[in-house]
């Protein structure tokens, strides 16, 4: 018998017991944690993005010098 993180063991408020919805799942297994960090290499590259974006084009399909100045006062502004 594993462990698990559902509710299904609980009793409802009212004190009566539960019926299972569903078997047990993969997702409800009771894992370690994975100790993941949040790295800050992409930043620049999202908030590039995220401006690259908002900024209209003015060519189809390509960017133009004043939208790359833009960018990167953007990245300056961001990072510093």
């Amino acid at each position: 018998m594993g462990v698990s993180r559902d509710n299904c063991h609980k009793r409802c408020m009212a004190g009566g017991k539960r019926n299972p919805v569903h078997k047990k799942r993969k997702y409800e297994l009771g894992r370690p944690p994975a100790n993941t960090t949040v790295s800050q290499g992409t930043t620049g590259i999202n908030a590039a993005r995220r401006v690259a974006n908002a900024i209209p084009s003015t060519r189809s399909g390509s960017m133009s010098s004043d939208v790359l100045q833009q960018i990167q006062r953007y990245l300056k502004g961001q990072l510093a």
